[in-house]
């Protein structure tokens, strides 16, 4: 299946921003005139990308509305971290049809037959034809330069200048788009999670590592050199803990749950995860409150300067833990509030939640959906 024509992509985009539509309603959407929407329709029904669902009745005749067909074709999105990776299938509307556990690939050169027999495998597995796979995207942290699909700088990768999109690409025959994994993450919310009606929002991923990722005008906005939304390593305690960058007293040296956990250790808790220290602090153990104050006050002052200085609608936080409403989050939220302007503060949105299963390599094939259905590269914002 080739690529869609600009006018297709129009209609592809305005069904996946608002749902099903009416013809009418995708010509008025997508700013095509009803001629070429019957016809591109037409066209897009018979490539299986689209089908007819069910008829609305207003005050005229009744409008049968148009909407992605399931399972019409799939995108693969692998999730890379140091110890493990993970595949998944998607379809054209987000859904998972598949997942598969991989081991750990950190050598670069290993990636693209590896992934092109786990693709190949997971399709057949979940009862799809291999070639129904359109396009592929894997993410990784660190910075990405998405324009030549190379990964610029991977701390916890340890990778420097690797041009993976370009070599999985020759390997597999397909198109292969390399994001940062929160990007990754924040164009999933977009196409189809809780971001799906926001024009602007910020994204927070916390995991072992933290990434972010920033939405303006409905695009994606990397800034000059690929990096924006690395948060990480903003400094929040000016000479402090040595962090993995070179730097000293980084976000990621206090509140990713790796940070969390190695302060554990140091204070000699028992139980050091992250659900753990929470409910040790639930518990009043003052170590463990401890943490998560400093944690979720580090996190706040960044997420209070991009509400101040960016005033989205929404900031999502992403945590890799079950426990996402406890004292992290409760102390997150108050120095927000206390960091805000109130009339700022009041408008904006913050969403803490769990980060579902599999959702970076859903992510990941997200990216793909979005550069083979929706907009090409260029409407992703730089500057």
């Amino acid at each position: 299946m080739d690529s869609p024509a600009p006018h297709h992509r129009r209609i592809l985009w305005a069904i996946s921003e608002a749902g099903p539509l009416s013809r009418t309603e995708i010509s008025e959407m997508a700013g095509v005139s009803k001629a070429a929407v019957t016809g591109a329709v037409k066209e897009l029904i018979a490539q299986g990308l689209l089908h007819e669902t069910d008829s609305i009745r207003g005050a005229g005749r009744p409008a049968t509305l148009i909407a992605f067909s399931s399972g019409s074709c799939l995108f693969a999105g692998l999730s890379l971290r140091p110890d493990r990776s993970r595949l998944v299938l998607c379809d054209a509307v987000g859904d998972i049809m598949g997942t598969a556990d991989l081991p750990s690939m950190r050598t670069p050169e290993s990636i693209p037959p590896l992934l092109d027999a786990a693709i190949k495998k997971l399709a057949r597995d979940t009862g799809f034809d291999p070639d129904k796979v359109m396009g592929v995207g894997i993410s990784v942290s660190g910075v990405v330069n998405a324009g030549q699909d190379t990964c610029v700088r991977s701390t916890l990768m340890g990778w420097e200048n690797v041009p993976l999109g370009k070599m999985a690409a020759d390997y597999l025959g397909l198109p292969v788009h390399i994001e940062n994994d929160a990007n990754a993450l924040a164009m999933r919310e977009k196409l189809f999670g809780a971001a799906s009606e926001a024009a602007s929002f910020a994204l927070i991923d916390i995991d072992d590592g933290i990434g972010g990722a920033v939405f303006i005008g409905r695009n994606l906005f990397r800034g000059f050199a690929g990096g924006a939304g690395e948060v990480a390593h903003i400094t929040v305690a000016p000479g402090g803990i040595p962090c993995q960058c070179g730097k000293r007293g980084c976000l990621d040296t206090i509140s990713s749950l790796r940070a969390m956990k190695l302060a554990a250790g140091r204070a000699n808790l028992k139980e050091t995860d992250f659900d753990a220290l929470e409910a040790a602090a639930a518990q009043g153990d003052p170590a463990a409150v401890e943490i998560l104050h400093a944690a979720g006050d580090a996190l706040g002052s960044i997420v209070a300067q991009i509400v101040q200085m960016l005033n989205p609608e929404r900031v999502l936080i992403r945590l890799s833990a079950e426990r996402c409403n406890g004292l992290f989050a409760a102390v997150m939220q108050q120095t927000v509030d206390a960091n805000v302007l109130p009339q700022m503060r009041n408008r904006t949105r913050i969403d803490v939640a769990k980060t579902p299963f599999g959702a970076h390599a859903a992510g990941a094939a997200s990216i793909a959906t979005h550069r083979f259905l929706l907009a090409p590269p260029s409407q992703e914002r730089t500057s």
